[in-house]
């Protein structure tokens, strides 16, 4: 899924655990659950990830919770972070297993997070269904921070 999907279920991860060190785990493992999900790639519409990261900032500011928000929105795309340098900047393999690598959470060939089921996608929303759950996610993160 995208940036605005993993970062906001990351923070309201973090911000529904009581102990930060479960939080982080709990946010960083949502990534890879999430990624069963294929979305459809919107790259020329860039502004709006970047405008739903602010909304995300200001919902986090906004709230007494700020530094939990971002913690969260940081490991859950803590793979991201990590693979997508490696592929774009270093034209290496990914290595985290939800990407296709053989990296964490790969057990007798089976890849956690990894989108093909015998050759065949899970499931793959539309742009309009993407621009929705990202919005709405982004939305419910925010009243989180806010309650």
């Amino acid at each position: 899924m995208r940036t605005a999907t993993h970062g906001a279920i990351g923070g309201m991860i973090m911000l529904s655990c009581p102990n930060v060190i479960v939080g982080a785990c709990g946010a960083f493992l949502s990534h890879f659950l999430v990624d069963y999900l294929e979305e459809t790639t919107f790259k020329d519409y860039a502004f709006i990830d970047a405008s739903l990261l602010g909304l995300f900032i200001i919902g986090a500011a906004l709230g007494k919770v700020a530094l939990l928000g971002l913690l969260g929105w940081f490991f859950a795309l803590l793979p991201d972070l990590i693979d997508k340098p490696r592929i774009w900047i270093l034209g290496k393999d990914s290595w985290f297993s939800c990407h296709g690598g053989d990296g964490l959470i790969k057990i007798k060939g089976y890849r956690l997070g990894h989108k093909w089921k015998g050759n065949k996608k899970l499931y793959k929303f539309s742009l309009s269904q993407t621009l929705i759950i990202d919005t709405l996610l982004t939305l419910l993160f925010c009243v989180s921070a806010l309650w």
